[in-house]
């Protein structure tokens, strides 16, 4: 099996409109891929919110779903098959004084972000655009939403552009006004005014998503194919890559936390050979998983292996088996590589590396040993014993050919460590 390491995705939700040929979408901002979600969620709604967990897209309800019939439900969408499982009724929509002295009750939730595990909101009524930009929360368990205050300071509503990111709430506003980047004070309501949002010195119109994934503050713009980032101090946009489609709102999927697994090195023997990129290595060893960790899942989860200072990435998919014997055997950037995983219990369980092809040039002694599974990681380190180079000798790469295999016997040499 022949695969090559990828760096880190940004993985984006995208949510449509009604002129889409989709409604859900999976963008991936490396390979800048749109993928949608077949079959689609039946229903449209202002904004898409993905849950701290990755587990569920929560789409907003509009005052008329796709039949054009009044909705007040919060749908629950899994985001690996894009499909319904489950609703919540929204009770106790903040209602408002109009200009005429009447009391009218908001009807649209037109943009969410969670902080931490609370979902919090902005609420209008259709048709009556700034007049009515309340923010509140959601208690996803009854569905009830409790009123916090209005969104004053803002020129339009912030449809589907709430994201909070390093303890500040960002929205930026929406409609066919001019979009400017706001923060959220989160016991009031109030809006400060970042800047202007532009585009080659021009501030734009109906900027109508925020997104914070992998240092990048996505954004998208009313009528505009195009996936943009946008300054988080300047409000200046930048453009990513042209989706090929004009979606409403975004959600990024959340960096999980990482569960410290207790790593037990039983077995490490590190081969330097003569040449650059030739070297060898084969490891055995035992991990505890923590408490709160949902386990691991070799087979649909990244694994990634790091030896000294050569590191591994082998991506999600690329294991056979599915427990308790997982095993994959290819090749990585020009590395052949076999592993084998062995869960023994659902928190325990042992793993054998070998690896040929690898630079280990700078290795120290003792030899640190680092593995990932998902959000499982650890790390142990062993001092060996033995005979060493450190590092190849260039020299040998001036050497006829019919002189390699004795030069491989003359210039290899070999840490090895064990734990009895």
């Amino acid at each position: 099996m022949q695969v090559t390491s990828q760096a880190h995705a940004a993985i984006l939700y995208g949510h449509g409109n009604y002129y889409n040929p989709h409604i859900l979408y999976r963008i991936d901002t490396v390979v800048q891929s749109v993928t949608p979600f077949e079959p689609d969620p039946d229903r449209i709604g202002p904004d898409i919110e993905i849950s701290p967990d990755n587990s569920t897209i929560y789409m907003s309800p509009t005052p008329y779903d796709i039949y054009w019939e009044p909705s007040d439900w919060l749908f629950l969408i899994d985001p690996t098959t894009g499909l319904t499982i489950g609703t919540t009724q929204l009770l106790g929509f903040p209602s408002f004084i109009d200009e005429y002295g009447e009391v009218q009750v908001t009807d649209s939730t037109t943009a969410m972000a969670f902080v931490g595990s609370t979902l919090y909101a902005s609420f209008s009524k259709y048709g009556y655009g700034e007049h009515t930009m309340i923010l509140g929360t959601i208690d996803l368990s009854t569905g009830e939403i409790t009123e916090i205050g209005k969104m004053t300071g803002m020129n339009m509503m912030p449809t589907g552009g709430l994201e909070y990111v390093g303890g500040i709430m960002y929205a930026v506003s929406a409609g066919t006004g001019l979009s400017s980047l706001y923060t959220i004070n989160l016991d009031t309501g109030a809006a400060t005014l970042v800047a202007p949002i532009t585009l080659n010195d021009d501030q734009i119109r109906g900027a109508t998503a925020l997104a914070f994934a992998d240092g990048k503050m996505y954004t998208l713009i009313n009528r505009a194919a195009e996936l943009y980032s946008v300054d988080l101090i300047t409000g200046v946009l930048t453009e990513e890559f042209n989706l090929g489609l004009e979606l409403n709102s975004l959600s990024a999927e959340k960096p999980l936390p990482f569960y410290p697994i207790d790593i037990s090195m039983q077995m490490v023997e590190i081969e330097f050979r003569h040449r650059p990129g030739s070297d060898k290595y084969k490891v055995k060893g035992e991990a505890i998983v923590p408490e709160g960790s949902d386990g691991i899942d070799p087979a649909g989860e990244d694994v990634s292996v790091t030896v000294g200072t050569s590191s591994l990435a082998i991506p999600a998919g690329s294991f056979w088996g599915r427990g308790p014997i997982y095993w994959f055997r290819g090749t990585i950037d020009d590395v052949k590589v076999k592993m084998i995983i062995r869960q023994l219990d659902t928190d325990f369980f042992k793993f054998s590396v070998k690896a040929d092809g690898v630079d280990l040039t700078g290795t120290s002694n003792p030899v640190n040993i680092f593995l990932q599974i998902g959000n499982n990681q650890g790390e142990d380190s062993i001092k060996l014993k033995g005979k060493l180079t450190s590092g190849y000798d260039k020299e040998c790469d001036d050497d006829d050919d019919d002189d390699d295999e004795d030069d491989d016997k003359e210039d290899k040499r070999r840490w090895r460590g064990w734990r009895r």
